[in-house]
């Protein structure tokens, strides 16, 4: 599911950090329209791999989210991507699928952070963009 809307204003293609304000400044009653991916719309087509070689400071990026999360299932997404680190290539609100080809599916918060601190010195990430 994506949003196409917040209280009639179409934020289908506003970036993350629009999209963000939008939402944040929504009071009230809040109408929220809603779309579906179709069944071939999986999102398979907008996966790519990027691969970061961590620096001094780490890999340069903040992540968010857990299987645990409630009502439902928060995916983990890029949080913040620091200045001037290889992950510059990342933007917040990508979404991490797969670090070193390990699906990041189920895995709490937690279990997501210590597999990039585990990962070797050139990181592979699959990413929804």
């Amino acid at each position: 599911d994506h949003i196409l809307s917040v209280n009639g204003i179409d934020i289908s293609k506003m970036n993350h950090d629009e999209a963000a304000a939008v939402l944040k400044t929504a009071v009230g009653k809040v109408n929220i329209k809603l779309g579906r991916y179709k069944a071939n719309e999986s999102g398979e087509g907008r996966c790519r791999t990027v691969m970061l070689e961590r620096g001094t400071d780490g890999l340069g990026f903040s992540i968010i989210g857990d299987y645990r999360s409630l009502p439902r299932y928060l995916p983990i997404y890029v949080k913040t991507v620091h200045e001037e680190a290889a992950a510059v290539v990342l933007k917040r609100g990508d979404r991490i699928v797969a670090v070193d080809h390990h699906n990041l599916t189920g895995l709490t918060h937690q279990q997501a952070v210590q597999l990039l601190k585990n990962s070797l010195q050139t990181v592979t990430l699959t990413i929804h963009s």
